[in-house]
């Protein structure tokens, strides 16, 4: 489990499909779940994302929505700081609307997602995998780019060092 924000966590999940990155909120229980096929369209979009979301710390218009596979979207829209990552349906007059289904990622979430995605593609097995079949947690060892710290004697990843130090956790 990897902490992104102060409540979300970045996990993948080996299925028979592949692996599945899951990003949660531990307070509110919202969770997505991104295919393997999603997880590729959703690093294509990566760059897109990005620079609507610096457009957006600019206060410029920014209204982007972009499909990633199965009825999911990525949306970053103006009044609002935050990556939408939802599910969407289609009214019976053909209109697009979004589910509950999602979460909203805050820019310093994004931000700390943005520097995982990387070590994610080139190992997903650098992150705490999860296998159906297997009630155990695999841990691998530490990329140099991430931080571990221990709270309440577990143990996860931090990727934003000066997040860690704000919330006086102990850095390995």
């Amino acid at each position: 489990m990897y902490y992104i924000g102060e409540t979300r966590t970045l996990t993948t999940k080996s299925q028979c499909d592949g692996i599945h990155v899951i990003i949660n909120d531990t307070i509110s229980g919202e969770q997505i779940d991104l295919s393997p096929e999603r997880w590729k369209v959703f690093r294509t979009q990566l760059p897109n994302i990005s620079a609507a979301v610096n457009e957006q710390k600019e206060y410029q218009f920014v209204k982007y929505l972009q499909e990633i596979g199965d009825d999911w979207y990525v949306s970053v829209t103006n009044g609002f700081f935050t990556v939408d990552i939802r599910q969407f349906y289609k009214s019976k007059d053909g209109r697009l609307i979004s589910s509950w289904n999602g979460i909203a990622l805050r820019t310093i979430e994004w931000d700390n997602l943005t520097k995982c995605a990387p070590i994610l593609d080139l190992n997903p097995l650098a992150f705490n995998v999860y296998d159906e079949g297997d009630q155990s947690y695999q841990y691998k060892d530490r990329e140099p780019e991430f931080h571990v710290l221990a709270e309440r004697q577990k143990s996860f990843w931090c990727v934003d060092q000066e997040y860690c130090t704000y919330k006086n956790w102990q850095l390995y």
